[in-house]
């Protein structure tokens, strides 16, 4: 994994806090609701993949463009961790490889839990 930087104490491995601030030019305002509308999408996404894998047609097409999404909007607020999963689901989804994709997702979620925790500690101390 990546490492701890003491620069910030919000840095994590799951979202690069330092990043996302400068791109949002240290905005806070902005930066949460950025942040809020990640989260939101980000599980709407999650839900849709996941009711996608349980049809039993897969529709591959719309699997890539999920998983293709996901890793675009992480990559966006420095959620670099995530955007890497999601690369590998969209990877995945193109070679029609499901275990692989399974298997990232667990990932996914698990980690989303606790960044959604990390999102709400950084919210309460800026």
């Amino acid at each position: 994994g990546g490492y701890l930087t003491n620069r910030s104490t919000h840095n994590s491995e799951l979202w690069d806090i330092d990043d996302f601030m400068d791109t949002t030019g240290d905005s806070v305002e902005f930066a949460i609701s950025l942040m809020d509308e990640f989260l939101e999408q980000e599980k709407h996404l999650m839900e849709e993949l996941t009711a996608e894998l349980k049809m039993s047609e897969l529709n591959w097409q719309k699997i890539e463009l999920y998983t293709h999404t996901l890793k675009g909007s992480c990559a966006s607020v420095s959620a670099f961790h995530f955007a890497e999963l999601g690369k590998i689901m969209n990877e995945a989804a193109k070679n029609k490889d499901i275990e692989k994709l399974r298997e990232a997702k667990v990932t996914f979620e698990i980690d989303f839990i606790n960044l959604i925790g990390i999102v709400e500690n950084w919210k309460t101390s800026i």
